[in-house]
Parts: C-alpha cells; structure tokens; sequence
C-alpha cells in the first residue's frame, strides 16, 4: 500500500522507516511545517533544515531524521 500510494504522493521516510505522505505544507505558523498523514493518523513535522537527510524528486520520496521521541509526542 504504501509504495502504491508513494507515485502519487510524496512518501516520507525516517531512518527508512516508511512514516506516511506529505498531504500538506503548512506556512501559516512561524515555522513551516510538513503535515503526515499515515493510516488514519496525521502528525505535524517542522520542515527544518536539520531533518532532512535526502529528497529524492524522481521517485518523491522525502527522507528525514528526527529526534528520538517526536512522532510520539502527542501520545
């Protein structure tokens, strides 16, 4: 499902963990943030500098790092 859904969408990795699509960019807030979607969970990332490890256009696919916990935050 997720490589189907990854030629329409722009995939999201962590660590090469598949995490959801970038349904949106959110500019309204001081920080620019990346809003992902996966299943039926949504979740904000700031679109930071730091995070992003690699963007490969070709395939879309989005590749970042994040800090240890921040996927979990709203847990």
């Amino acid at each position: 499902m997720a490589e189907l859904r990854c030629r329409v969408k722009n995939c999201v990795y962590n660590n090469d963990e598949y995490i959801g699509v970038v349904e949106s960019i959110n500019d309204q807030t001081e920080n620019i943030l990346f809003c992902i979607q996966h299943d039926d969970a949504s979740f904000m990332v700031p679109a930071v500098e730091a995070f992003i490890v690699d963007i490969d256009h070709k395939n879309k696919k989005l590749y970042l790092d994040l800090p240890e916990g921040l996927l979990n935050i709203n847990d």
